[in-house]
């Protein structure tokens, strides 16, 4: 375990050594997310590169998008900024378990 001034130092030097770290910040000005994670991002980032999801499913409406172990919701609020910022006309079920 980190005693405190050990922490402190710890959290500056990742600060420092973080080349992702201006990411957020970013993220957070030009999109304005819901709810900002670094799992929001990731998962952002997979359907971004990743889309064929919707190309299969250009032909319905209807999305169905099953979260296992989804909390606090980040996927989720990634999966609906992607559909919202790209105006895909879907009807989106979601369902957490």
């Amino acid at each position: 375990m980190l005693r405190t001034n050990e922490s402190e130092s710890w959290h500056e030097h990742t600060a420092v050594t973080n080349r992702a770290g201006f990411v957020f910040q970013e993220v957070r000005n030009l999109a304005d997310p819901e709810l900002l994670t670094q799992a929001w991002l990731k998962f952002y980032e997979c359907i971004s590169q990743f889309s064929t999801i919707f190309e299969i499913s250009n032909q319905q409406e209807v999305l169905r998008s099953v979260h296992l172990c989804e909390a606090p919701g980040a996927f989720i609020t990634s999966l609906n900024h992607y559909i919202q910022s790209h105006n895909l006309n879907k009807k989106v079920y979601l369902q957490k378990l």
